[in-house]
């Protein structure tokens, strides 16, 4: 299906693409929730005046730090049940990055773009449900522009600015 708008044509994905990317989207709202619970646990410390002799404070020597340090009740308390969310989360992300891993093998052109240097099977993987069939695009230069990559320039009185 096809919807029309001034300047090009929108095409919705199949279902396919679009059920890989809410596993994609679940999988990164999964990852942000870890990282505010960390930052948090990190804030929780600060105030307190810890420092971490480690440098991945998530670690396994890391997190028996934590648990072990001495804090007052109320910071004892939220690191201790935040821990608990991390754990699970830990376990969520695994079962879906698991997912998404198996996806990647069967798919020739995530392994492709997997041969670009940063590129994971995550990355990959959105790269393809969001651009979706590249045959779409007349040339590269459209590519580009779909994907928002191409500077564009303002100016107005004599000033211009890139965006």
């Amino acid at each position: 299906m096809k919807y029309t708008f001034s300047g090009g044509c929108a095409k919705i994905p199949n279902r396919e693409t679009r059920n890989l990317r809410e596993t994609l989207r679940y999988r990164a709202s999964l990852v942000k929730s870890r990282t505010q619970l960390k930052n948090k646990i990190h804030s929780i410390l600060s105030k307190s005046g810890v420092s971490s002799p480690f440098s991945d404070l998530f670690g396994k020597r890391g997190i028996q730090f934590i648990k072990n340090i001495q804090l007052r009740p109320c910071y004892r308390q939220a690191i201790d049940g935040y821990l608990v969310i991390i754990e699970q989360l830990d376990i969520l992300i695994g079962q879906i990055t698991t997912e998404i891993d198996a996806k990647v093998k069967v798919n020739e052109q995530a392994k492709l773009l997997m041969s670009i240097p940063g590129i994971g099977p995550y990355s990959a993987m959105l790269i393809l449900s969001e651009i979706g069939d590249i045959k779409r695009f007349p040339d590269a230069k459209n590519l580009v522009s779909y994907a928002g990559l191409a500077p564009s320039v303002h100016s107005s009185g004599g000033r211009a600015m890139v965006i």
